[in-house]
């Protein structure tokens, strides 16, 4: 129930429509005088974002609380229409569901990059799960989970201003905010390329059991 809990805070944080009214940061909680604040700021108010990270949960087996990550999997202001999958997860985990989608060497789909519907086009992703004949395969051997991107295209959000100076000023931070990341040609572990728009994106981390907001 734990975990079905730091699910739905998530849930909860980017849902933006009165869910996260309950969150507040230590910053407020200090200032209320160590207690909980009277108008905590709560969660996302139409900003984008991703989650990313170890959720700890499967969306088909496994023993999660109550279908857990659906909460994610399946919010309105979450785009799932891409999921990374890999051709190396499958040789390993050769029984339960979805065996291309899984990231953990445990057998399940534990880890997640979900982007918000607004401000995002997706592309394409992929889990850096290389095959054993891959070139990078020893890389299978840094952790039992598998690290997950998915290739995005900035968009203006719905919230944006839609003036030609406005829309020129968002291309020329996109342009200068992309990086790119390259892997051999020969391996099946494509390249990843990194879209960071420094005022425009609240990125919301989940790595095992810690939260960090970016």
């Amino acid at each position: 129930m734990f975990n079905h809990d730091e699910i739905r805070f998530w849930a909860d944080y980017v849902s933006g429509d009165g869910s996260g009214d309950y969150i507040y940061d230590d910053n407020e909680f200090v200032a209320a005088g160590s207690t909980t604040p009277e108008n905590p700021s709560g969660g996302l108010k139409g900003e984008r974002f991703v989650i990313l990270g170890d959720q700890n949960a499967d969306p088909c087996e496994g023993d999660a609380f109550d279908s857990a990550i659906h909460q994610l999997t399946e919010h309105p202001m979450i785009d799932t229409s891409v999921t990374p999958s890999s051709l190396g997860g499958p040789e390993y985990v050769t029984d339960g569901c979805q065996t291309d989608y899984k990231t953990a060497f445990f057998g399940l789909r534990a880890d997640y990059t979900l982007p918000s519907k607004d401000g995002f086009e997706l592309e394409r992703g992929q889990v850096v799960w290389p095959r054993t004949t891959d070139d990078l395969a020893y890389l299978n051997d840094a952790s039992d989970h598998h690290l997950t991107y998915i290739d995005v295209d900035l968009v203006p959000t719905e919230s944006a201003t839609t003036d030609e100076d406005a829309v020129s000023d968002f291309e020329e931070e996109e342009e200068a905010t992309t990086i790119e990341a390259s892997v051999p040609e020969e391996s099946n572990a494509s390249a990843a390329t990194l879209v960071v728009g420094r005022a425009a994106i609240a990125a919301v981390i989940t790595i095992m059991n810690a939260a960090l907001l970016l």
